[in-house]
């Protein structure tokens, strides 16, 4: 158990490690993130943002009363996988439902 000086709270040992844990790493005064640790911190940072952007399909249960006039259907086989395409500066990247990256290349779409 640590003991706070200033409010005589406890902290468990397990809350404060995992506060340490969350923060990133930072080299040592006067060194600096290699290019591959700036391209990974990158990629982490791009997961967390796309993670659950993809709108997963809904089964149908039960069929509602207005179905033909309200409601628009589009039928997916099950065996399909959800992917988020997202094409920018020439680049088009593929992403899966967890946020990370699938694929990457060029492709025809608009600025792609």
């Amino acid at each position: 158990m640590i003991q706070d000086a200033d409010d005589n709270e406890q902290i468990d040992d397990e809350e404060h490690t995992q506060d340490q844990e969350r923060q990133p790493k930072r080299p040592q005064k006067g060194w600096r993130f290699t290019k591959q640790q700036r391209k990974q911190a990158r990629e982490e940072k791009a997961v967390q943002w796309y993670k659950d952007k993809i709108m997963l399909p809904e089964p149908l249960h039960q069929v509602p009363q207005d179905l033909n006039s309200l409601w628009l259907i589009s039928p997916i086989p099950f065996a399909a996988r959800r992917v988020l395409v997202i094409s920018n500066k020439g680049t088009t990247i593929s992403r899966k439902i967890d946020g990370t990256q699938l694929e990457k290349f060029s492709s025809l779409l608009p600025l792609g």
